[in-house]
């Protein structure tokens, strides 16, 4: 062997040796509370309350009765999907291993002091965590409990919980059963008619309707969520026109919808009635409502 090639294999055995060295201190093992496959959470049935801080602002949610309900910076109740897929979240996390227990590294995991903070609440005790990057798979997330110096890599993506509070607002403006429903009348700005269902499917004018074109409409009707609440619009009192006014009948009940489009923008406003929320949705799952009598009918436009 020659001096070159000694001298070669020398340095490669110390950056070998200097690299694991390094890795060893970024991700050398922690003892703390937690192990491999501890969950961050032992029972979702006692929690009652989080408080959820990201940056300046505070989201505080507390459950009473079963019921999640936005405390501040409103008080109103939670969209119970938000809240399921949270509690989803919470129930799956466990540790997946420790990464660090050095405070000066704490940062680049997004857990040091300026980290988003979040409280879990079960009676009178409080947990604080400080939920930070996602993980190297990005199904995972980096944790640290607030007052320890132990980071650790939790499983699921818990920076989905730390929103703000227009994500955890109800924003379900109908959910209905379309097997139920009998009759469907839209009113737009040319014309109004009414839909029926029988035994068999749908009519329209003694015209039966096609099911492929009825499909995206029971399926609008079967789930129709907002994308934002409208605070400071007045639902009794909207400037926009009115362009669409849809009324579902479900045996001897029924339920109104109005869409007021919104001019220059891609979206509606939406009232139901008996409610005071506005709420704004984009148009194309309004168009799938309003379309004409010859398009249900198969006429030529």
């Amino acid at each position: 062997m020659t001096k070159s090639q000694k001298t070669v294999l020398l340095l490669g055995s110390f950056l070998i040796i200097g690299i694991g060295a390094l890795v060893f201190q970024f991700y050398r093992s922690v003892t703390g509370t937690f192990d491999a496959g501890s969950p961050l959470i032992g029972s979702l049935d006692n929690l009652t309350g989080l408080i959820i801080k990201t940056g300046s602002s505070e989201l505080v949610l507390e459950k009473k009765d079963s019921v999640w309900r936005i405390i501040r910076p409103l008080d109103e109740q939670a969209g119970k999907e938000k809240i399921s897929q949270i509690m989803t979240l919470l129930k799956e996390a466990v540790v997946l291993a420790p990464i660090s227990d050095n405070p000066a590294k704490q940062h680049l995991f997004g857990v040091d002091s300026t980290g988003n903070l979040l409280t879990l609440i079960s009676g009178s005790e409080k947990k604080l965590w400080r939920v930070g990057l996602p993980g190297p798979d990005f199904s995972s997330t980096y944790l640290r409990q607030e007052g320890e110096t132990d980071v650790f890599i939790f499983s699921g993506r818990l920076g989905q919980i730390m929103t703000d509070v227009a994500d955890y607002r109800d924003k379900l403006i109908l959910q209905e059963t379309t097997d139920s429903l009998t009759a469907i009348k839209i009113t737009s700005l040319t014309e109004e008619f009414a839909m029926v269902r029988d035994s068999t499917g749908w009519l329209l004018d003694g015209t039966r309707i096609e099911q492929e074109k009825m499909n995206p409409v029971l399926s609008t009707l079967n789930r129709l969520d907002a994308d934002f609440i409208a605070d400071t619009l007045n639902a009794e009192n909207l400037v926009y026109p009115l362009t669409l006014k849809v009324v579902i009948q479900n045996g001897k009940n029924q339920k109104e919808i109005r869409f007021y489009k919104i001019p220059e923008r891609p979206e509606y406003a939406a009232v139901v009635s008996g409610r005071k929320t506005v709420y704004l949705l984009a148009d194309w799952k309004t168009d799938r409502l309003n379309k004409s009598r010859n398009y249900w009918t198969g006429k030529s436009e």
